[in-house]
């Protein structure tokens, strides 16, 4: 297995090219580049970068719901906390 390092902190801003679409972020050790991606519609581009970019935020958020769960007793279903443990080790690289 693979070591994963930590991810880039954002934020993390798309720039679109003509058939491309490249995502950045300043802090990135890749020149601000960590991915590129074809262009196909409109709406499917925006609904993407939408969600890509919303990632950090998003993982943060769980890992805050957790943190909250864990240290004032159970607030989430178990079924809940359990998908926001799943998302957090995936979003981490650690799969349960």
């Amino acid at each position: 297995m693979c070591e994963v390092s930590k991810h880039t902190p954002g934020p993390w801003k798309w720039e679109k090219a003509r058939t491309m679409m490249h995502l950045g972020a300043p802090q990135s050790t890749r020149n601000g580049l960590l991915v590129s991606m074809p262009v196909t519609s409109e709406k499917e581009d925006v609904a993407n970068r939408n969600l890509i970019e919303a990632a950090t935020d998003l993982l943060a958020a769980c890992e805050a719901a957790i943190s909250i769960h864990d240290v004032f007793g159970k607030r989430l279903t178990d079924g809940v906390a359990n998908k926001l443990r799943n998302a957090i080790a995936k979003a981490k690289g650690d799969e349960r």
